[in-house]
């Protein structure tokens, strides 16, 4: 074997090396998804496909569902081998050896601390711990938060528990993050706006004195942005590198999260007006611009198409650049045009023979996203497959419903996109708008889905409150009986989430209140623990049951007292709550309100009168 076969062998087998190491996290990131939407089934799929090729960290991630019995069936034996295998396999060791089973005690197959309930997914295991008494919120050094560890895994039901019992809202654990930085981290927009429902600090600052809406900006996701920003995230705040939200949406590259920013009145530190600048020794002055690492083997027609330079782009046709020359990131400068809005750009490129279909993202799909539905058409008039998707399965009513931009979605409708087709996640165009809260894309694809298809946009609408969303569902048909991936009725998603009124339509269209959730809590147990004064009164008002006992025998009342909430307890008394009940261990809600030093409630508690169907 010569030099340069040799040099070229090892040069294929790195690639294919590397290749195979990019398909294992991209699958990895799509079973993570899966998991924070609930859909354990499809995650429980992932991890197995890669931990039969041999993938540890697929190994360690199943033998979580199989011990909590999520998306498979619960199975402490095969959990144990899946994890002595991962920690063989050198995974994370210290990690795997601590969720190595252990001798446990009480209730056969009942986890030993919060914690390992956390991490099994186990919300009646956590409530018992915390009955028992655990405090949330203790870690080992260097390790994430018990709040932070029920973020991460998806499981905004237990984080509103820990969050009830005392956890900290604030910077907690290792990390340097808040628990808002922790969500956003993650894109569970669910668990943001339990956090900020909760009281968390909007102006939390992470390392690099980065604000949650700096976070929100990193990682891309419009839906979260809006939320800060609705919640009055401040607009002037810097991070180290001295840029505020709008500094940094332009220089990520996030056009959508930046216009929105202008809408709401933000301004740069510094002018961003794009340069037009044509003079002849502009190439010049780009190719050393292009040496730089952002830009390293970068065509000048990609930049300038990208950037909105439109005399820069016909000077470099002149020239007898490729319009079908594709960037290092596969793109081509059609696509870059698209994606910016920028329609001359894009005609310009079209006459100089740029194929409508070149690239990835292909052109129409980076279009739908842009503001401007005349790029969508003037794509497909040039033959563009409406059809077309990105790595991610994504086409172009896909990428319209995550942006919110309506007239793109209209355009593509009218020329025949299929509304009810799956990205590669399983997600519609009507579930990515609900996720990305576009309420008025939810309203022009409602209709366009079929019932069957409607079900996950349902618990998305529920469990991120979106009552608007939730709305348009139910009014087109949707089961307010339905439950979600997890088996958790529609009616706990939403109390949970504590969005009253998605919880009041829920119930006006049917939903029972006093269905039991998964772990046998009723719907007005949860709003009493989570001291949620509306809730409590419409579950009520829709006959929910007061004195309704949940794990450890506890009534809606013992919840109230123990949690500290002074005004749900009265409300709850004067619904006539049997204060004289008692728990699985002889505790009275009095008991309960003094052994925690609420003495409000203690007062309040004793000078109700004793109320129950003997009287």
């Amino acid at each position: 074997m010569t030099r340069h076969s040799r040099a070229k062998w090892l040069l294929l087998l790195l690639l294919g090396t590397a290749t195979l190491a990019h398909a294992n996290e991209s699958s990895h990131q799509a079973a993570e998804h899966a998991l924070r939407q609930r859909d354990f089934t499809r995650a429980a799929r992932i991890w197995q496909q890669l931990a039969d090729a041999g993938d540890e960290k697929a190994a360690y991630r199943l033998a979580g569902l199989y011990r909590s019995g999520r998306g498979v069936a619960r199975d402490p034996e095969r959990a144990g081998r899946l994890l002595e295998r991962a920690a063989k396999g050198g995974y994370d060791v210290g990690r795997t050896q601590a969720a190595l089973p252990r001798p446990q005690t009480g209730e056969a197959g009942s986890p030993t601390s919060l914690r390992s309930a956390i991490e099994q997914g186990d919300i009646r295991a956590v409530e018992a711990a915390l009955d028992a008494g655990a405090t949330p919120g203790t870690p080992a050094s260097g390790t994430r938060c018990d709040a932070a560890e029920a973020i991460v895994r998806g499981r905004v039901d237990i984080l509103e528990v820990l969050v009830a019992r005392g956890a900290r809202l604030e910077t907690c654990g290792g990390s340097g993050l808040s628990l808002l930085h922790e969500a956003i981290q993650v894109e569970n927009l669910e668990a943001v706006d339990t956090l900020l429902r909760r009281g968390a600090r909007i102006d939390a600052r992470a390392p690099g004195n980065a604000t949650p809406l700096h976070a929100a900006i990193r990682v891309g996701h419009d839906g979260i942005a809006k939320r800060l920003i609705e919640a009055g995230h401040s607009l002037s705040a810097r991070d180290d590198a001295g840029r505020n939200p709008l500094d940094l949406a332009v220089v990520a590259r996030k056009p959508r999260i930046a216009k929105y920013l202008r809408a709401k009145g933000a301004r740069r530190t510094k002018s961003d007006t794009p340069r037009n600048d044509a003079s002849p020794d502009w190439l010049a002055r780009a190719a050393d611009e292009l040496t730089k690492a952002a830009y390293q083997g970068w065509p000048p027609l990609s930049v300038a198409a990208w950037r909105g330079q439109a005399t820069v782009v016909t000077s470099v046709l002149a020239e007898g650049a490729d319009p079908n020359e594709l960037d290092p990131e596969g793109s081509a400068a059609l696509a870059r045009a698209a994606s910016g809005g920028h329609l001359g750009i894009v005609g310009a490129l079209l006459t100089a023979g740029a194929d409508p279909n070149r690239g990835t993202p292909p052109p129409i799909v980076a279009a739908a996203g842009s503001d401007d539905a005349r790029v969508v058409r003037a794509l497909l008039d040039a033959g563009a497959r409406i059809e077309a998707v990105d790595p991610s399965g994504r086409t172009a009513i896909h990428a319209a419903s995550a942006a919110g931009q309506r007239r793109s979605a209209e355009a593509l409708l009218e020329r025949g996109a299929r509304a009810a087709r799956p990205d590669a996640e399983g997600f519609t165009p009507l579930e990515v708008a609900v996720r990305h809260a576009h309420d008025d894309l939810v309203e022009l694809l409602v209709a366009r889905t079929p019932q069957a298809r409607r079900g996950r946009a349902l618990c998305s609408s529920a469990a991120s409150g979106r009552a608007h969303a939730l709305g348009l569902l139910l009014e087109a048909g949707a089961d307010a009986q339905g439950t979600c991936a997890d088996g958790q009725p529609l009616i706990h998603v939403a109390t949970r989430q504590g969005s009253a009124r998605a919880v009041g339509q829920l119930l006006r269209a049917g939903a029972e209140s006093n269905r039991p959730s998964v772990s046998g809590n009723s719907p007005v147990l949860v709003a009493s623990e989570a001291g949620n004064k509306k809730l409590v009164a419409i579950l009520l008002a829709h006959g929910a049951a007061v004195d309704a006992r949940g794990p450890g025998g506890r009534t809606p009342l013992m919840r109230a007292a123990a949690a500290g909430h002074v005004e749900v307890a009265k409300q709850l008394l004067d619904a006539s709550a049997d204060r004289r009940m008692r728990d699985e261990q002889g505790n009275t809600a009095l008991d309960l309100a003094r052994s925690a030093g609420h003495e409000q409630l203690v007062t309040l508690i004793e000078g109700a009168p004793a109320r129950g169907w003997w009287d």
